[in-house]
C-alpha cells in the first residue's frame, strides 16, 4: 500500500520520505524505437518476426504491454514484460502481419500511464523475394507449412523432391540460397540475377522439414528474403492385403453370411505401413472379369497400420476371377496401391490352415542338426477325402492325403539351420475328382532365435577380466563396491543382468542402467534379453575380480627377475623363497605357478612365503597369489624371469 506524499520544505517530493529522490519528476514516458521492419529475425518460424525495443521512464520491474494490430485493426497478439533497471524492455521475435503493422505499447506506473503507438510498413523480403515452383501444396495436417509430395513432384521417379527455387531481385545482383534441414544452415547455391532480376535454381530436397531463404546483394545495397518453410515427404506408404492371402481360392467357407445367393461376403484385412498414416482413409475397388466394379471404404488406418472392410464377390457363375485394387495414402497425400486377383470357386473343396496359428517358436523334431521344421495342419472339405494335397512350402514342398475327416498333416523344413528366424509363403492345393482345383495360401513364420545382446561396463569404464578394488566404488553411500553395467538388446522386451558371486546368483532388472554390488572374489556377469516370443539371447560371461585384501610380492621376485644369488641351484633349476605381503592378518594365501594346482603358502602376520623350484627362463613364469579371509579376497599376478647366468 502506497503512503501519501511527504512535504519537505513546502515541496511535495516523494511518497516515501524527505531523503528520497523525486518519484514522479514528469509524465510517464514510453517510446517505441522501431521505424521499419526490414528483416526477419527468426527464419525458422512462419511469418515475419522482429525484435521490438521500447524506452520508458518506468521503474524497474513495472510491466509494459505490447499489442500487435494488423491492417484491419485486429489485435493479433498481446505480450507483457517488466522493464529493466534503465526502464527499457525488448520483446524478442514478435510476429508481425503483412503488409502493415501497428505496435501499441502501454505502461502503468505509480506515476500514471504512458503509451506510444507506431504504424510500420513491412519491407522484409523486398528486393529479394523467394518462391518455389511448383508451389507448395496446401495440407490441413501440416498447416501452416506447405507440403512438397509426390503429388506435385515434377519427377517422382527420382528420389527426393525436385524443386525450383525462384528469387526475384535487382538485375545484376548476386543471390545466395540457403537451406536448413535441421542440422544447420547450408549454402545451396550462388547465382547472378539476369537482366530481369530473376534467378532460378533446381535442387533435390530430402524428406523432412526444410527452411529455405535467400540473400541478395549488389550495387546499391543488399536484402534478405523471407524464410520459406516447407515439409517434404516423397516416401509413399506400403499397401499390403493380408486377408485373403494372395493366391487363395475364394470358396464358400469365406462367405460371412453363409448365403451364396448374394455372393461371398468377404472380410478383408490390409496393412498401410508408414509412420504418418494413422486415421487416413482407405478404398478398395472390386472388379469382376467383365469390368463391373464397386468401391468400398475401408476403416481408417489404426495405430498399427491396420484397416478392414467387408467386400462382396458375386459371380454369375463359377469359376470366376475378381480383381481387388486397394489404395491408401499418408498425411502428405502420397499414395500406395496394391492389385491382387482371386479365383472364386463354389464347387471345389475348401482348404483351410488349421495350424500353426501365429509364429512357431520350436523345432518340430528337436534336432538342430537338420535345420528347423514345422508341423502344418490343414482342414479340407471331406468331399476330397482320399485326394492328395500338394504344396509349395519350405525346402520340402510336402504332400499329404486327405483323411476321412478332412484333416491333412504335413511337415516341412523352413530353415537349414537352427536356431533361425524366417517367414515362408506357402500354397496348398487340392483337386476334386471332377477336376476342380482350389488352393489356400498362407505365410508361415518360425522364430526360435533369441535377440542380440551386448553388455557394457559403464562406470567405471573397465573391460571384462579386470581386477577391481575398493577404489573402483562409484557409490560411497552404499556398503560394498558398486559399479554400473548396461544391457543392450534392441529387439528384446525384457532385459536382465545375471550376477553370479561366490555366494550364488542374482537376477537384476536391466531395463535401464544397473547399479550392482560386487562380492569379494570372482563375479560373473551375463546380459540376457528375451523377445516377445519368449526367445532368449545372452552374452558370454564377463568376469570381474574384486580384491578387498591388499596382496603384494616382495623383492627379489617383485623386481621381475631372480638369479643364482637369490637361492640354490641344482639340476639347472633355482630353488628360492617366493614371498610377499598382505594387509589383513589371519588371511590364507595360495600360490599357483604356470597354471598348476595352487599350493598353500606359509603366512606369518602380514607376510607370506613359499619355497618354489623353477627352471631358467625363457619363458617367463606366470605366478598368481590369492589371499582369502572369510568372505574377503585378494589376488596378485607376477611375470617372473629366472636367470641362471648371474
Amino acid at each position: 500500500m502506497l503512503r501519501g506524499p511527504v512535504v519537505c520544505a513546502g515541496l511535495v517530493v516523494s511518497a516515501f520520505g524527505c531523503g528520497d529522490p523525486p518519484l514522479c519528476p514528469s509524465e510517464v514516458f514510453v517510446a517505441i524505437q522501431e521505424s521499419q521492419v526490414a528483416s526477419d529475425v527468426d527464419a525458422a518460424a512462419p511469418g515475419i518476426q522482429t525484435d521490438v525495443h521500447i524506452r520508458t521512464s518506468l521503474r524497474e520491474g513495472e510491466l509494459l504491454t505490447l499489442q500487435v494490430i494488423d491492417n484491419n485493426g485486429v489485435v493479433t497478439s498481446v505480450t507483457s514484460a517488466p522493464v529493466d533497471a534503465s526502464g527499457n524492455v525488448t520483446f524478442p521475435a514478435v510476429t508481425v502481419p503483412e503488409p502493415v503493422v501497428t505496435l501499441r505499447a502501454t505502461g502503468d506506473s505509480v506515476c500514471g500511464r504512458g503509451e506510444d503507438q507506431v504504424t510500420l510498413d513491412i519491407s522484409a523480403g523486398a528486393d529479394c523475394a523467394l518462391s518455389l515452383a511448383p508451389a507448395p501444396e496446401t495440407n490441413a495436417y501440416y498447416a501452416p507449412l506447405g507440403v512438397l509430395s509426390t503429388q506435385s513432384d515434377p519427377d517422382p521417379e527420382i528420389a527426393g523432391y525436385q524443386t525450383t527455387v525462384q528469387v526475384a531481385t535487382r538485375a545484376g545482383w548476386t543471390v545466395e540460397l540457403f537451406a536448413n534441414a535441421g542440422s544447420g544452415e547450408q549454402l545451396l547455391a550462388t547465382a547472378p540475377a539476369d537482366n530481369n532480376g530473376q534467378v532460378a535454381v533446381t535442387r533435390t530436397l530430402g524428406d523432412g522439414q526444410v527452411t529455405l531463404r535467400a540473400t541478395c546483394h549488389g550495387a546499391g545495397g543488399e536484402a534478405s528474403s523471407l524464410a520459406q518453410l516447407v515439409y517434404v515427404d516423397t516416401t509413399p506408404p506400403a499397401c499390403t492385403i493380408e486377408t485373403p492371402t494372395t493366391g487363395s481360392t475364394i470358396t464358400p467357407s469365406f462367405d460371412g453370411n453363409a448365403d451364396l445367393a448374394d455372393g461371398v461376403q468377404l472380410a478383408l484385412a490390409a496393412t498401410i505401413a508408414g509412420d504418418d498414416v494413422v486415421d487416413e482413409p482407405v478404398t478398395i475397388k472390386v472388379s469382376d472379369a467383365g469390368g463391373a466394379a464397386t468401391t468400398v471404404d475401408g476403416s481408417p488406418v489404426d495405430p498399427s497400420g491396420g484397416t478392414t472392410a467387408t467386400i462382396t464377390m458375386a459371380p454369375a457363375a463359377t469359376p470366376a476371377t475378381f480383381q481387388l485394387e486397394l489404395t491408401g495414402h499418408d498425411h502428405a497425400g502420397n499414395t500406395c496401391t496394391v492389385d491382387q486377383s482371386y479365383d472364386v470357386e463354389y464347387e471345389g473343396c475348401d482348404v483351410a490352415l488349421a495350424s500353426p496359428i501365429g509364429t512357431v517358436t520350436h523345432d518340430a523334431d528337436n534336432n538342430p542338426g537338420n535345420g528347423s521344421q514345422i508341423d502344418i495342419g490343414l482342414q479340407v472339405s471331406p468331399a476330397c477325402a482320399g485326394r492328395t494335397v500338394s504344396s509349395t512350402c519350405g525346402a520340402d514342398s510336402p504332400t499329404g492325403v486327405v483323411a476321412g475327416d478332412g484333416t491333412v498333416a504335413l511337415r516341412t523344413t523352413l530353415c537349414a539351420t537352427s536356431p533361425c528366424e524366417t517367414q515362408a509363403a506357402c500354397t496348398f492345393r487340392v483337386t476334386t475328382t471332377a477336376g476342380l482345383k482350389t488352393q489356400r495360401a498362407a505365410t508361415l513364420a518360425f522364430d526360435d532365435q533369441g535377440p542380440a545382446v551386448t553388455l557394457q561396463l559403464v562406470n567405471p569404464a573397465v573391460v571384462c577380466g579386470a581386477q577391481l578394488t575398493a577404489a573402483s566404488d562409484i557409490d560411497a553411500g552404499v556398503a560394498g563396491v558398486q559399479i554400473v553395467a548396461r544391457v543392450l538388446a534392441p529387439d528384446a522386451v525384457q532385459r536382465t543382468l545375471e550376477l553370479t558371486t561366490p555366494s550364488g546368483q542374482t537376477n537384476l532388472n536391466a531395463a535401464s542402467d544397473v547399479e550392482l554390488t560386487l562380492a569379494p572374489g570372482t563375479n560373473r556377469l551375463v546380459g540376457v534379453g528375451v523377445d516377445g516370443l519368449g526367445n532368449r539371447g545372452q552374452t558370454g560371461t564377463c568376469t570381474l575380480t574384486l580384491s578387498d585384501i591388499g596382496l603384494a610380492f616382495s623383492p627379489p621376485a617383485a623386481d621381475g627377475t631372480v638369479t643364482r644369488a637369490d637361492g640354490t641351484t641344482q639340476n639347472s633349476k633355482l630353488t628360492f623363497a617366493l614371498c610377499g605381503t598382505i594387509d589383513r592378518a589371519g588371511s590364507g594365501v595360495q600360490l599357483a605357478v604356470d597354471g598348476a594346482e595352487p599350493v598353500t603358502a606359509t603366512v606369518s602376520g602380514t607376510t607370506w612365503c613359499k619355497t618354489v623350484t623353477l627352471p631358467p627362463s625363457p619363458p617367463a613364469h606366470a605366478i598368481t597369489a590369492t589371499a582369502t579371509n572369510g568372505g574377503s579376497f585378494g589376488t596378485g599376478s607376477l611375470s617372473l624371469q629366472v636367470d641362471l647366468s648371474q
